[in-house]
């Protein structure tokens, strides 16, 4: 699938090798994300082909359903006018003065704006999903980013489809007949975690979430599952790139990225990968992870 789950974009670049001469739709599931649609103006139960211009929640939907002004600080500026409340003392008769309020125009001196229509971007209920309208690139690049834009802000993440709301990229499984990075003998002090996704905190839930869509964003060739599924590693292979990543929803275990030897160096323990320094690179999830990644898969 070709997910996004980032604040925003600003190109399409890492995803015109899947949408190039396509026409495809911006779109959300609506699992957990009742709330969220019902914030924007969906009912609370909404029927298919529910449509709907969502209610401005940020930046970019207060752009969509009201346009915005581009000041123009090349042109030179010009006199305005706001008004405001002015109070002041009113002559009254016989020596007495009395207190009187009255909007005026005071003037002040801007550069001129240029108002920009709103694209009035429209979300509609359609499979059990939120879809935005029908895009095609590259006709409609700046209105595809805006749109993607749009679902973020609303959100946190979208997904594209193509025109018939199915998935661009069907990642291919693999279940292997061993454990991906077995846990085996650690080579650092700390505690096990508990290997059943079920039991997973909210935040935990969060956290497995965020790695794993940040990793297929990239759209891998390949997933390899171990056979612990998604209680142990999984290897997301990009092949053009000979880079095959290792990554894990626990906290506390690094990335590992292997190349040519992936298989033989994923069945050994973490311990005898680190003493032999066998891994391309070892990545901790610390803030700049996501940066490293990215510059890895570039």
């Amino acid at each position: 699938m070709l997910k996004i789950s980032q604040t925003r974009i600003r190109s399409l670049k890492k995803y015109l090798p899947f949408i190039q001469g396509k026409e495809i739709v911006i779109s959300i599931s609506t699992n957990s994300n009742a709330s969220k649609m019902k914030l924007v103006g969906f009912s609370s139960s909404p029927q298919e082909g529910e449509t709907i211009l969502p209610v401005p929640v940020g930046m970019v939907s207060g752009f969509n359903a009201e346009g915005k002004e581009k000041v123009r600080k090349d042109l030179p500026m010009e006199k305005y006018y706001r008004q405001v409340d002015w109070t002041r003392q009113q002559w009254d008769g016989y020596n007495q003065t009395k207190e009187v309020t009255d909007v005026i125009d005071r003037p002040y001196d801007r550069y001129p704006r240029d108002f920009i229509e709103p694209p009035s971007i429209e979300l509609k209920f359609a499979q059990g999903k939120v879809v935005s309208p029908l895009l095609a690139y590259p006709k409609d690049e700046e209105v595809i980013i805006h749109t993607i834009n749009l679902f973020l802000e609303i959100f946190g993440e979208c997904e594209i489809l193509n025109s018939n709301l199915e998935e661009i990229i069907k990642t291919p499984k693999n279940i292997l007949n061993w454990e991906i990075l077995k846990p085996g003998e650690y080579p650092w002090d700390r505690k096990e975690f508990n290997s059943a996704l079920g039991r997973l905190s909210k935040q935990q839930l969060g956290v497995f979430k965020d790695r794993f869509t940040t990793m297929r964003s990239h759209s891998p060739d390949e997933e390899y599952v171990g056979r612990n599924g998604f209680s142990g590693y999984v290897i997301f292979c990009f092949k053009k790139k000979n880079l095959h990543i290792c990554e894990s929803p626990w906290h506390g275990n690094a990335i590992y990225v292997f190349q040519d030897d992936w298989r033989e160096l994923s069945k050994k323990t973490k311990a005898e990968i680190l003493r032999g320094g066998l891994q391309k690179e070892r990545i901790i999830h610390y803030h700049d992870w996501k940066d490293r990644i990215d510059e890895l898969l570039k």
